[in-house]
């Protein structure tokens, strides 16, 4: 199972790395200024940003993907145009 690493958050607080599995991906989209990327299953993550995400970190995060998908080994690491404002994520269940 392949991952990428999200680089996320400016402050202490929020600063960090995400694991994301990039694997059984159904889609990545832009919804209200967060990021969901739904999995084959019926879960998702929601990525929320103090800003807004836009179209630059759905490609980034798309290009991640495509290249981990499938894979072993470290995760693919990464940073988006916003990942500064990213504050905080959830995994919850399709349209929850």
């Amino acid at each position: 199972m392949g991952y990428i690493k999200l680089t996320k958050g400016a402050s202490a607080t929020t600063a960090g790395s995400l694991l994301i599995p990039a694997d059984n991906v159904a889609s990545v989209k832009e919804d209200s200024g967060e990021v969901l990327i739904r999995y084959f299953g019926g879960n998702e993550v929601s990525m929320k940003y103090s800003g807004i995400a836009d179209q630059t970190d759905i490609v980034a995060i798309l290009e991640a993907i495509n290249e981990a998908n499938g894979a072993s080994g470290p995760a693919i690491s990464i940073t988006t145009p916003n990942s500064a404002s990213l504050t905080s994520t959830e995994v919850q269940a399709w349209g929850a």
